[in-house]
């Protein structure tokens, strides 16, 4: 991020420094750290202090390089500059950051009252699951937390955006706990919300029963729809959990996948849990 200094104490940035710099705050190093390569300046750490210290006419780069450069390299070509005190969009940053962190916190709750996550287990989420999540909280009063009409000006991207969750038509939830310090997983669920089989239909098939259907079954789902949101079952954390779909009770062509389920029976709950989980979305995502 790039911030100028002009005799009347505003600064200059680009849309995209604005960008990169929500909802997450930038890494600091201790001071006198150095960054990538030996030869590398310090990564200057009190920004306050050296806003403070900037001469007029020049250009900083606040998180990388600590030298200053001539205010004509400041800014990209064709990006237009926009005028702000630079101690305003600091704490416009800083308090965004501050209620991202503090919604963050709000949909863990959420996610261990709804699932029945313990207090020694941690969740992942992934694709359209997120999206039913904050629809979920915002039909509940917990809404994610508004841009300020200054990171709005200098062409941040807002944080309420889900578009791209919203498109995304297949979603993962796992749940994980530290067995003698490795992470294993019990629980993983990813469905299609675009499939809906009735209850009457609804079918469990274990894909590692060794069946030449559930194996074919098994390929058909990795070329399908739900490849996507699998893609991240063969971690080490994964390792030896059993694996079934969640079907409408027909084989072949006409077998229709809504999810794929891991369980580690034993541990977690089993496959009861990671069915619960599912009905549990099912469910979010039609209230």
């Amino acid at each position: 991020m790039k911030v100028s200094s002009e005799p009347s104490a505003v600064g200059y940035w680009s849309s995209s420094a604005v960008k990169s710099a929500v909802p997450q705050p930038p890494t600091t190093a201790p001071r006198g750290a150095a960054t990538s390569g030996s030869s590398s300046p310090a990564v200057i750490v009190d920004v306050r202090s050296t806003i403070k210290n900037m001469q007029p006419g020049m250009a900083y780069d606040l998180f990388g390089r600590s030298e200053a450069v001539d205010l004509s390299n400041a800014m990209p070509k064709g990006v237009s500059k926009r005028g702000m005190p630079v101690s305003k969009l600091m704490d416009s940053i800083s308090a965004m950051s501050s209620d991202l962190s503090e919604h963050a916190e709000k949909l863990n709750n959420f996610a261990r009252d709804t699932f029945g996550v313990a207090k020694n287990e941690m969740t992942v989420v992934g694709g359209a699951t997120y999206e039913i999540m904050l629809d979920a909280m915002g039909r509940r009063g917990i809404r994610m937390p508004e841009m300020s009409s200054a990171l709005r000006t200098g062409g941040g991207a807002d944080p309420r955006d889900g578009a791209d969750a919203a498109k995304a038509r297949t979603g993962s939830f796992s749940i994980s706990r530290s067995v003698q310090g490795e992470l294993s997983t019990t629980s993983f669920v990813a469905f299609d919300r675009g499939v809906d089989v009735p209850d009457d239909q609804k079918t469990l098939v274990d894909l590692d029963s060794g069946d030449a259907t559930a194996s074919g079954l098994w390929a058909s789902i990795l070329s399908g729809p739900l490849a996507s949101s699998l893609s991240s079952t063969d971690q080490p954390s994964m390792v030896g959990m059993r694996r079934y779909a969640v079907t409408n009770g027909k084989s072949g062509s006409e077998a229709t996948v809504a999810a794929v389920l891991f369980a580690r029976d034993g541990e977690g709950g089993g496959v009861g849990r990671a069915l619960d989980l599912y009905s549990k979305f099912k469910a979010l995502s039609v209230e």
